[in-house]
């Protein structure tokens, strides 16, 4: 199991499971749906829809119904909405592909399309024709091009994110391979289907895959797939914990991967353990399997290892307060990330490593290399990019109590916001420059910008910016023994929440309030 299946977001929702293009109207509605309708309720009306036999309402609401079942945890919700969608996706291609049964014919005419239509893009075409030659080699009785052809369609499937399908399609060649007797097959599309599980959030299953591809290997004699099966186990633990039993699982990959020898191998199981470490302060022993991954990858030639091998150290060293160490491994792995073309990743660890000249109290050098990483953020020309860097940069430098340095990109973001006429984010980020100018004693320019975000929150009717602004001028009067002032300021921020029915706003604004009376 590599590093980078370790770190993959595994808590993501999955949006996609029809394979078409779906458009704006159906978004808003699946929005709007994912806010207001329960699980319960959602299925109901993609039960419903299956009855009228309208599947592709159906399949709207089922895939609704899986996120929601994700969020919560419902894992009974989530395992009867997965097969759902399998049963319904089958019967609503089914027509289509019974008459490309009869345009076709042939198996392999029909490969030479999907293959064809895959070279052009069109995934739909591709898996429909996938799908009508599955149903000939059904017909045929031909079980080991069943298989192959249930391999490459649930490959198209986990392309298009549509994990119920890719997962099933690998569950129904697991077993013909296996029937087949060919369980070294079988082993790895178990593997595949623990690996696509976790999307749809179905962590159970997937170590039940994981477990059982770990017995066939095991049976076989087979260490690089007992490595693999073991590191994938230790992957799902990693993520959702707990964190002995990844560690467990590594040591036990990293056990096998020596032994055979396999140096990439040992190398992914040391950074695999390293993450675990650092996720539980173990900020030594983190160190000491990352630098010695990174010392493998560099015999190996292995740049990309290398990259994130170096990043591992460089974050540990940060932790450890071995600053300039830290900053080197950085530098270095921006270095690495900027041969394999990573050209965002470079701009986020050189970033970070601008960012360390601060705790070494070198204010310019951290302007110098800032001023460095703003040319290369400015050269990848992607205007999201700019603003989310520009973001992280001003909120790095407030928290670290540089508010002339802060105020800098607050001030870049303010010109964005305005010329985009994002009238929420230019209050905010008014109310950023006037927290920093008050921390620069700058009172006058403080109030002003304060005020001036209040006016543009209430213009508009934001109610979680007017608290917010509120709240700032209070804790400022507040500070200036002006609590009378400061008692205005809170109370009004409290009517406000009570307007908007933020129970957990009110109890923390009333903390405020009380603490401002006893001083009184």
């Amino acid at each position: 199991m590599s590093y980078k299946k370790l770190l993959c977001p595994w808590c993501f929702l999955l949006m996609f499971f029809l394979p078409h293009e779906i458009s704006a109207q159906d978004k808003e509605a699946q929005a709007k749906y994912l806010s207001t309708l329960s699980f319960e309720e959602t299925v109901k009306r993609a039960d419903s829809a299956c009855e009228k036999q309208d599947y592709s309402t159906a399949l709207f609401y089922y895939r609704i119904a899986l996120n929601e079942a994700h969020r919560e945890n419902n894992k009974a919700g989530l395992s009867k909405t997965f097969e759902r969608i399998i049963t319904v996706s089958e019967k609503a291609e089914e027509k289509k592909l019974d008459s490309l049964v009869t345009l076709y014919k042939t198996g392999p005419a029909l490969e030479k399309a999907g293959n064809e239509a895959l070279q052009k893009g069109d995934t739909l075409a591709a898996s429909l024709y996938l799908g009508t030659a599955i149903k000939i080699a059904q017909r045929d009785r031909n079980l080991n091009a069943e298989a192959a052809l249930l391999i490459n369609r649930g490959m198209l499937f986990a392309l298009q994110k549509n994990y119920p399908r890719a997962i099933d399609h690998r569950r129904r060649a697991m077993v013909l391979l296996r029937d087949n007797d060919n369980p070294l097959m079988a082993a790895r599309q178990l593997s595949v289907m623990g690996l696509n599980y976790p999307f749809i959030g179905m962590n159970d299953s997937a170590l039940a895959c994981h477990h059982e591809a770990l017995r066939i290997y095991r049976r076989l004699g087979n260490k690089p797939g007992e490595g693999e099966a073991l590191g994938n186990i230790g992957s799902i633990y990693g993520v959702s914990g707990p964190p002995d039993s990844a560690l467990k699982y590594f040591n036990d990959a990293l056990v096998i991967y020596r032994g055979i020898p396999q140096r990439d191998r040992v190398a992914d199981q040391l950074v695999n353990l390293g993450s675990v470490h650092k996720g539980t302060k173990h900020y030594q022993e983190a160190l000491a399997g990352y630098r010695e991954a990174a010392d493998i990858y560099r015999e190996l030639d292995h740049i990309e290892g290398l990259a994130f091998s170096l990043e591992g150290m460089a974050i540990s060293y940060s932790l450890l307060h071995h600053i300039d160490s830290a900053i080197a491994s950085y530098r270095k792995a921006a270095e690495y990330f900027s041969r394999l073309a990573e050209k965002k990743k470079e701009v986020f660890l050189l970033t970070d490593a601008a960012l360390l000249y601060i705790v070494l109290d070198n204010e310019a050098e951290t302007v110098k290399q800032l001023d460095n990483v703003e040319q290369l953020y400015t050269r990848i020309g992607e205007a999201d990019f700019t603003v989310e860097r520009l973001s992280y940069i001003s909120t790095q430098l407030y928290e670290m109590k540089r508010p002339a340095l802060a105020m800098k990109y607050f001030e870049k973001l303010l010109e964005i916001y305005r010329r985009d006429g994002n009238r929420p984010k230019e209050a905010l980020m008014l109310s950023m420059l006037g927290s920093c100018a008050y921390q620069l004693e700058e009172s006058e320019e403080a109030y002003d910008k304060l005020n001036r975000s209040l006016d543009i929150s209430r213009e508009i009717d934001d109610l979680e910016g007017q608290v917010s602004t509120l709240t700032i001028l209070g804790l400022l009067k507040k500070s200036e023994s002006e609590f009378e002032e400061a008692l205005q300021y809170l109370e009004t921020a409290m009517d406000l929440l009570k307007k908007a029915g933020n129970n957990s706003g009110q109890e923390a604004m009333q903390g405020l309030i009380n603490e401002l009376k006893s001083m009184m």
